[in-house]
């Protein structure tokens, strides 16, 4: 018989050697991969170490009449940079002409001391992000807004002697930060949203004796001032004009104060009733705007308590 005729057989595969090849291949594959994920962390790394921060300014130099206008020129420097230093350290000129009487007593020579009225012979301020952060707490609570990365912003000032005057001059300032500085992150700090003039003070100070709302003063500090100012720092600034207001040590004077202040305010009422024959203030009486319109409105349903502690009896009077 003739053979079957049909098409031909393809030939064998040997399987080991088909799969020894996809072992190989999967393995080259694996160790291409790794050497990729190693070199995009190597570029990764990279990156991080060509970005990391640092931001210059310029320098703030010069010579100052006194302390006070050094501070004042640093304000403004500081506002145009948003940069923003405290005062780290100080050294007083009483120490300083201390130190130069004993070396000279040692040398058995005479030394040129300074006017101690000026205070303070050095001071050296830095930035707020050099700050070394202490807590304060007992860690149950975790602070997530800390400053501390060791900036190395630092403004150094010393008092110099130019004939018979004094001048404040800056001997050295690092003005490289390796942080952001902004607009939004230096008015994000309190001590940039203070309100320093006298006149911006003096008017908040009649708003509040006339009883404006903490709101009506916000807007009008944010109008002057051109600052974020928050309700938070309105607030701040109420309280420390009272506390400076009331600083007498003398009971009456505050009293006295506290209930000049609160007569200036819309509507409100204080009555003074002295003994004639002594001299002595015998009663005071004061009354807000909502007591009396509430007087006013509802006459029968107000107790007058004229002696303390006559309620308890039902000596109250209606």
């Amino acid at each position: 018989m003739s053979p079957r005729k049909g098409k031909k057989r393809a030939p064998a595969i040997d399987s080991k050697v088909t799969c020894e090849t996809f072992e190989t291949t999967d393995e080259a594959s694996l160790a291409i991969s790794e050497t990729s994920i190693a070199a995009s962390e190597t570029s990764i790394a990279t990156s991080e170490t060509s970005q990391a921060i640092s931001v210059s300014f310029r320098q703030f130099s010069g010579e100052f009449p006194s302390w006070a206008a050094f501070h004042e020129g640093l304000t403004e420097y500081q506002d145009e940079t948003h940069q923003l230093y405290k005062i780290r350290s100080t050294n007083s000129v009483a120490d300083r002409n201390k130190q130069r009487s004993v070396t000279a007593s040692r040398r058995g020579t005479s030394t040129n001391l300074f006017d101690e009225s000026l205070e303070f012979y050095t001071k050296t301020l830095i930035c707020t992000h050099e700050w070394t952060f202490k807590p304060r707490g007992k860690g149950s609570r975790t602070n997530h807004n800390i400053r501390s990365i060791q900036c190395s912003a630092k403004i150094s000032a010393v008092l110099v002697k130019d004939g018979d005057n004094y001048k404040v001059r800056v001997s050295s300032h690092v003005a490289t930060h390796n942080h952001d500085v902004s607009r939004d992150v230096y008015y994000s700090c309190a001590e940039a949203c203070k309100i320093t003039s006298p006149g911006t003070r003096n008017v908040v100070k009649t708003l509040v004796q006339r009883g404006s709302k903490k709101k009506k003063i916000l807007l009008y500090l944010k109008e002057v001032s051109g600052n974020p100012v928050l309700p938070k720092d309105v607030e701040n600034l109420i309280a420390k004009m009272r506390k400076e207001t009331y600083t007498s040590e003398d009971d009456n004077e505050r009293v006295g104060q506290v209930l000049r202040d609160f007569s200036e305010g819309p509507e409100n009422a204080v009555n003074v009733f002295r003994d004639k024959k002594t001299g002595l203030t015998s009663c005071i009486t004061f009354q807000t705007a909502h007591m009396r319109r509430m007087t006013r409105k509802f006459p029968e349903a107000i107790c007058v308590d004229a002696t303390y502690g006559t309620n308890i009896n039902r000596y109250g009077a209606r």
